[in-house]
């Protein structure tokens, strides 16, 4: 074991110990200092290679020059034990670098923790540089100020230097370049070391380059065969950048003048790190900070390597662009990425300042192995969850202003603000794509949807989010402007008739095909989410496929004042939001988005088919001449010339009394009303031919003068449910200006410091949070109260005089026939009402069906 520092202690293998002292001269205590021995998985963790580790490894992360203290766990050069096979095609890696790291200057460990501070100062004291930790501890070792860089091209990138790298890269001092001899049979290699030495030489230092033999390839070869005397002697009589050039004569001089080819291959190194060219989507990337691959115009690009060739004086070579073009194209062969490769979006998701993996709820530093195309532009969320309190108590604790706001707009519905959660996870996660939908957030004007659009914007982050016109979502351009966004907005959507192949497409999972001026065919998915928003309903017409891919929320009630202080709150909650919507569980997630299970809301479920009775004439005939019937019992589909006793005979009498021209034909007909009851839960329904040719529909009949049976949109809207203490809001609607005030903003300002963790709804769920009794009792709604009814059915509710077989709080199971999906679940008794049971989800406060003692039993 050794110690590192004053307070990290690492264990060293003797073969690695081995390898540095008597194999590369390094002495014993800085050795020891420097290196920890590490299994293959913690390599893997470190490196994050395409292709796993297979063997442990040394591993030397440095340290802070300033304070001596080790860097972070994720900064560091290693070996593994074998050399590792990154492309069968490709020589394999014999060192390899913390995965997160930019190219730059390594510090080792010394004895002195106040070593580099004290050589930053001295500027009399001579800078060697070299490939390698390993080499840079054996000059430490003869007591010169060697500075580690992992390649010869890794003091900095793009034709510049790195920030510690140019930090010491101070006026008037000595610099010493003591690279592998290798560079005599590379001339990459002499171009790394001829591009280094003009970029510290521009900045005032003086430049030498020290020289041995090839028989010796790296410093620590030479010292270990010739002695720490013969290197000091060999850094004595370094050369200048114009001696060393000489002893190569130029291909110039030999009158032969350098290929494209010969070029691309000399510089290539410099961008491999930071570079690619995505040829599914024709397009050059760059990874920005070591985050994010954006996409870069070839232009720019062009730019890049013209400025580079400048600098080492290749652009003489060329009299024509194609010389350049042609250099180009080499490098897209280097740098080429045939099929994108970055990993599941679903369970790594991208911060401004780390990766958060979704499984084990730790954080990663940022790796361009990662090959994100967005990230997030805020930091990490760092929240207190209760695991013991109810999701919609965690938001309205850490986010009461954006809980204020839901529960206005979303009349006072629980499980509606909880879609509106359901939404923020699937934005940020990019479940849109898995479950191949987009959200509608449709209303009246000023009743919020503007408001949640900002959230989800500043969710994201500019950069990641875009906008356009809901007809252009076919159009080769748009296409190739929104492909990599991870948020798209249609604002101010008005009614279409079926254009909807570009959403369709957009939204089906599938590669989308796509060209650019002046470029050839692009491919690619659209992962991210699509946002419609409209003030009337906008879908007309044949609207078969929307319907399945609709996530809708409606906007009903009208901000009394648009308040922009109470935007900028919600802004200020952005973390916290990020934080809870992320804690939800997938299958929630799932079933809030599809609108199913348990997470069904009656209120949307109505408006949706209310939407689609005012542009679809067989939802209008359902809704008003259709009514279910038992399954055995059927009606005739008819034709053109059928009476209005077969179900299209009175379609098409509808259709002439309302002068609709959205006549389906009989056969079409048939297929789409089959498919809309299936829509609505009407599965009895069902079809069967007639020895005539003629079909049967079993399961639905005509609606006679006498019925009383409800219609299809009273039938999906059964109830809606109102958060306790807030019923009187239901009619007349919480001011918005009651949101938020001194003492609870004082009360919340408070650092919270706790990593996101699952939300747990339990059964001992706490009715309210000390914190909120104390800081919300002005304006927060009395969460221990109990929940009135709030009844949508045309019925009047009948109170029953027998007693009841069950009361408030029994757990019971739910056997009907109505809510399979409850089917097992434990269920609570929240309120009874004569011979109706209301029954909640066990640690939620929002009953999800009623139902009679018949369909209950006792758990």
């Amino acid at each position: 074991m050794n110690s590192c520092s004053d307070n990290i202690t690492l264990a060293v293998a003797a073969q690695h110990l081995t390898e540095w002292t008597e194999l590369s001269g390094v002495s014993d205590a800085i050795a020891t200092l420097n290196i920890e021995s590490l299994s293959a998985e913690e390599l893997n963790a470190r490196i994050k290679p395409k292709h796993p580790i297979k063997t442990g490894g040394w591993w030397c992360r440095g340290v802070n020059w300033r304070n001596g203290q080790p860097m972070g766990l994720f900064y560091g050069q290693g070996k593994p034990d074998k050399e590792h096979v990154i492309d069968p095609n490709k020589k394999p890696a014999k060192y390899m670098t913390a995965s997160g790291m930019e190219p730059d200057a390594i510090f080792l460990a010394m004895p002195d923790k106040h070593y580099w501070a004290k050589v930053y100062a001295d500027e009399s004291i001579v800078r060697v540089w070299t490939e390698g930790a390993k080499k840079a501890a054996a000059g430490l070792t003869l007591f010169l100020a060697t500075i580690a860089l992992t390649g010869v091209w890794n003091w900095g990138k793009d034709g510049k230097l790195a920030p510690e790298v140019e930090r010491w890269a101070q006026p008037g001092t000595k610099h010493v370049i003591a690279f592998d001899s290798d560079y005599v049979s590379k001339p990459s290699c002499r171009q790394a070391i001829i591009q280094f030495a003009k970029l510290l030489t521009a900045k005032g230092c003086e430049v030498l380059i020290a020289t041995w033999t090839q028989e010796d390839k790296g410093m620590d070869d030479f010292i270990v065969k010739h002695g720490g005397d013969a290197f000091h002697e060999a850094i004595a009589n370094a050369q200048t950048v114009q001696q060393w050039e000489k002893q190569f004569k130029s291909e110039s001089e030999q009158g032969t003048k350098l290929t494209p080819r010969k070029v691309a291959h000399q510089i290539v190194e410099s961008y491999r790190e930071s570079w690619k060219y995505h040829l599914e989507q024709n397009t050059w990337r760059k990874c920005v900070d070591g985050k994010v691959w954006r996409s870069v115009r070839d232009e720019v690009f062009t730019k890049i390597v013209y400025s580079h060739l400048e600098t080492l004086g290749i652009s003489d070579n060329f009299a024509n662009f194609s010389y350049l073009e042609n250099v180009i194209k080499f490098l897209k062969i280097e740098l080429l990425e045939a099929e994108w490769q970055t990993v599941d979006r679903h369970k790594w998701i991208a911060f401004n300042d780390c990766v958060y993996e979704v499984e084990s709820k730790k954080t990663h530093n940022h790796a361009p192995g990662f090959g994100f195309l967005t990230a997030l532009e805020h930091n990490f969320p760092k929240i207190v969850i209760d695991p013991k309190s109810s999701l919609l108590e965690q938001v309205q604790l850490h986010a009461p202003t954006f809980f204020d706001w839901a529960m206005h707009s979303q009349k006072q519905d629980p499980l509606k603000v909880l879609k509106l959660l359901a939404i923020i996870n699937g934005v940020i996660k990019f479940r849109f794509h898995e479950l191949q939908m987009f959200v509608h957030l449709q209303g009246v004007p000023g009743a919020g949807k503007g408001a949640f659009v900002r959230l989800l914007e500043s969710i994201v982050g500019k950069s990641n989010r875009t906008s356009t016109r809901l007809t252009k979502l076919g159009n080769d351009y748009t296409i190739a402007d929104i492909i990599n966004a991870q948020l798209v907005i249609c604002p101010d959507e008005r009614k279409q008739v079926g254009e909807w192949e570009g959403l369709l497409n957009m939204t089906g999972g599938d590669t989308i095909s796509y060209r650019e001026i002046y470029k050839p065919v692009s491919k690619g998915n659209f992962y991210g989410t699509i946002v419609i928003v409209s003030n009337p309903p906008i879908f007309a017409g044949d609207t078969t496929g929307i319907d399945r891919r609709l996530c809708l929320v409606t906007f009903d009630v009208p901000v009394p004042k648009r308040d922009a202080a109470i935007e900028a709150k919600m802004q200020q909650e952005v973390p916290a939001l990020t934080a809870l919507a992320l804690a939800m569980a997938d299958e929630q997630v799932s079933e809030l988005i599809r609108g199913t299970g348990a997470s069904a809301i009656p209120d949307f479920k109505r408006a949706a088919w209310l939407h689609k009775t005012e542009n679809d004439s067989v939802a209008l005939f359902m809704e008003e001449m259709l009514v279910t019937a038992n399954p055995e019992s059927y009606v005739v589909v008819g034709n053109k010339s059928s009476g209005t006793d077969t179900l299209y005979g009175a379609y098409a009498n509808l259709c002439e009394d309302n002068n609709s021209k959205s006549l389906f034909t009989a056969n079409n007909f048939k297929n789409h009303l089959l498919e809309l009851c299936r829509d609505i839960g009407w599965n009895q329904v069902r079809e069967a031919k007639q020895r005539d040719g003629q079909y049967r529909v079993y399961g639905a009949r005509l609606r006679l003068a006498a019925d009383t049976d409800v219609s299809i949109s009273e039938f999906l809207t059964k109830c809606e449910r109102v958060w306790p203490g807030c019923e009187s809001s239901v009619t007349t609607p919480k001011p918005l200006e009651n949101m938020g005030c001194d003492r609870c903003d004082k009360e919340n300002a408070k650092i919270i410091t706790i990593s996101i963790d699952s939300i747990s709804e339990t059964e001992n769920s706490k009715k309210v949070l000390d914190a909120q009794k104390n800081s919300h009792t002005a304006h927060t709604p009395d969460l221990s109260s109990t929940p009135e009814i709030s009844h949508s059915d045309h019925t009047p509710v009948t109170p029953s005089h027998t007693a009841p077989e069950f009361s408030v709080g029994d757990e019971v199971e739910y056997t009907g026939a109505e809510r399979k999906s409850l089917h097992g679940k434990k269920l609570v008794v929240s309120e009874v009402d004569g011979d109706v049971f209301w029954l909640a989800q066990s640690g939620y406060k929002c009953a999800v069906i009623s139902a009679t003692a018949a369909e209950l039993r006792r758990r």
